[in-house]
């Protein structure tokens, strides 16, 4: 999954110990390995978003699906690795429901690019003033 998040610039993931408790590596391709706090935010976010994916697609495959629910998790992403996200929660969204919220027209504009199996339902803006007052 961090692979195809990453759109094939990282091969894996690997668990290192130094003596110490175990961290996490990110694998560039053959030996070259960089550890997580030498990566980007959007690297990051992938890394354990594909954490996160792993769980999920562990979870389905024992119990019955729930709905996934995502708010702009994409923020720190690239245009080719938003699209690359995009993919694979479209491939799992055949297995489990999955609502994504987003403000960014480009993250709607690349999902659409998916095509069947995507709703877009946008939502009508709110005025600034609701007429709540506090107390």
């Amino acid at each position: 999954l961090f692979r195809e998040l990453t759109a094939g610039r990282y091969q894996g993931i690997a668990v290192e110990h130094d003596g110490h408790a175990p961290y996490l590596e990110a694998e560039l391709g053959g030996v070259q390995r960089r550890r997580i706090d030498m990566l980007s935010d959007g690297t990051r976010d992938q890394l354990f978003f594909a954490l996160r994916l792993a769980f999920v697609e562990q979870h389905l495959a024992q119990s019955q699906p729930l709905p996934m629910i995502l708010d702009d998790i994409l923020v720190h992403f690239d245009d080719e690795r938003t699209l690359a996200t995009l993919k694979v929660l479209h491939s799992l969204a055949q297995t489990t429901q999955i609502f994504y919220f987003t403000h960014h027209q480009s993250v709607v504009d690349a999902a659409v690019t998916l095509g069947s199996g995507v709703a877009i339902h946008p939502l009508e803006t709110m005025p600034v003033d609701r007429g709540l007052t506090t107390r």
